[in-house]
């Protein structure tokens, strides 16, 4: 005799079938809101899956491909994201956002002329974009171009650059390589007006008063710089001494 069927069996059954008739009709819009949504909620892994079903439902949604690009950024994925982003560069050739984030992607990647190129073309399309010269800037450094580096860290500066501390430390470099070393104690003092905690500036500072005979400023900066690491600074002193003593 057949029984009738448990309605408690039934129902998951159900249920499972109704949700995937709903996904069946959501549409690329919809995953990228609901991706959107995910992302705000601090639920990247989710977030990605559901950008990929956008881009699955339509090839041409260059913002999704975007938005997928810097989730695999934000989280290290730096092969995947450069993928996304030069699809989104294909799909979006007037976005001055897409070719900002391809020059970063490639700079993490270790290619800085291609990063070189992006950044280019974002300030064909935005002259004035948020840190774009020091991002240029940088890479021109990789790439020992230094006297096109420092013209974007002026470029950065004059622009108030969101990473203005780094800037000026960045352009007192340059300046002290080419032995301007009263521009570069400068640049690595107000560095240091807007990030006093840089040890790395510090030391740099240190090095530029050297280079103007200013002695006793440099050694306090290093040592300045030492006490920023953990059981340096008598170790830093006894060094310090010991260049004194060579240098009688």
């Amino acid at each position: 005799m057949r029984r009738s069927p448990d309605l408690r069996t039934l129902a998951p059954v159900l249920c499972l079938g109704t949700l995937l008739l709903a996904c069946a009709g959501k549409s690329a819009q919809e995953y990228f809101r609901q991706a959107n949504t995910s992302l705000a909620r601090g639920n990247s892994f989710l977030a990605l899956r559901q950008f990929t079903r956008a881009i699955e439902l339509d090839r041409s949604f260059g913002d999704a491909y975007f938005a997928r690009g810097r989730v695999f950024f934000s989280t290290d994925r730096f092969g995947r994201a450069l993928l996304d982003y030069k699809t989104a560069a294909e799909l979006l050739p007037s976005s001055p956002d897409v070719f900002f984030e391809l020059g970063n992607a490639y700079q993490r990647m270790g290619d800085y002329r291609n990063a070189i190129e992006g950044y280019d073309r974002c300030v064909r399309l935005n002259p004035t974009y948020p840190n774009l010269y020091f991002e240029r800037g940088n890479a021109r450094v990789a790439l020992k171009e230094y006297e096109p580096a420092l013209e974007d860290f002026n470029e950065a500066i004059k622009g108030n650059t969101t990473s203005l501390a780094e800037a000026h430390s960045n352009r007192g470099v340059i300046e002290a390589r080419f032995g301007q070393h009263d521009a570069a104690v400068a640049d690595f003092r107000k560095s240091l007006e807007l990030n006093p905690d840089d040890p790395e500036t510090k030391v740099n500072l240190g090095a530029a008063y050297l280079a103007l005979g200013l002695r006793d400023q440099a050694k306090a900066m290093f040592l300045a710089a030492l006490e920023d690491r953990d059981g340096l600074r008598d170790r830093g002193k006894k060094l310090i001494e010991t260049l004194d003593e060579l240098a009688q």
